[in-house]
């Protein structure tokens, strides 16, 4: 019996030798059946092999582990780009932050550089002026902790939120002329309000939120009102941070 594809362009001497050949291959594969008559006597053997789409099969392991290495390696490579991409996006909002929080003292001291010029023979405004300088300098030190401990663990501190936020708000209304802007800044706050905080983290957010309220001012002058208060009876903060302009 025969079931094996054989070309039959081939002649009969050399469809005998690739027969040869092809058993001998199945022969070192598997061992052949015997078959045996009542005697004893082997009266035919069986020779047999894997089918095509068997030997096929084999190599499956290998593509699949190929296959697998392959989206591996592309979600590895994908993983890596986005990351790059996510600290390219972290550096540059790290320098439009910087260049935002330096914005203010650089502009101030500019400007009391300028009324120097214009009085110095005045000794009252030009001690004036250097208080206000020296508090400048004393905020840009401040910029830079502040990203200094950038990626580091805050120190929280329980403090009352008014006099902070006061803090703030007189920093900015002596510098708001100085930046162009008649703005007024209103706030009811409510000094019995105290929080766990990092004094330094929480001074920056609320510098921030002025910030975006001056720049949402359309005219040059304007009116940013800040409220702190307690809802009754539940242990929440609520902010109110109310500006004239496009907001």
């Amino acid at each position: 019996m025969m079931n094996v594809d054989m070309d039959t362009t081939l002649s009969v001497q050399q469809q005998k030798e690739w027969l040869r050949a092809y058993i001998q291959e199945m022969k070192r594969e598997y061992p052949p059946f015997e078959m045996v008559d009542p005697t004893g006597k082997v009266v035919q053997r069986m020779f047999y092999t894997n089918s095509a789409i068997v030997r096929r099969l084999r190599y499956m392991p290998f593509v699949e582990i190929l296959i697998v290495a392959a989206f591996i390696l592309v979600g590895y490579v994908a993983f890596s780009t986005i990351r790059r991409n996510e600290e390219s996006n972290i550096w540059v909002g790290m320098a439009k932050e910087a260049a935002h929080q330096l914005g203010t003292p650089l502009s101030s001291m500019l400007a009391w550089l300028e009324i120097l010029r214009m009085e110095r023979h005045d000794p009252h405004r030009v001690e004036e002026t250097s208080r206000e300088m020296e508090r400048d300098v004393e905020r840009l030190n401040v910029i830079a902790n502040r990203f200094a401990k950038i990626g580091s663990q805050p120190k929280l501190e329980t403090v009352a939120l008014g006099p902070v936020i006061e803090h703030v708000c007189t920093y900015f209304e002596t510098r708001l002329p100085n930046l162009g802007r008649k703005v007024s800044i209103s706030r009811n706050l409510d000094a019995a309000l105290t929080a766990s905080i990092s004094i330094e983290l929480f001074e920056w957010v609320i510098e921030n939120l002025i910030k975006n309220a001056v720049e949402a001012i359309e005219r040059h002058d304007g009116l940013i009102e800040i409220t702190l208060g307690r809802r009754s009876k539940v242990r929440a903060y609520l902010w109110w941070f109310v500006t004239t302009g496009k907001a």
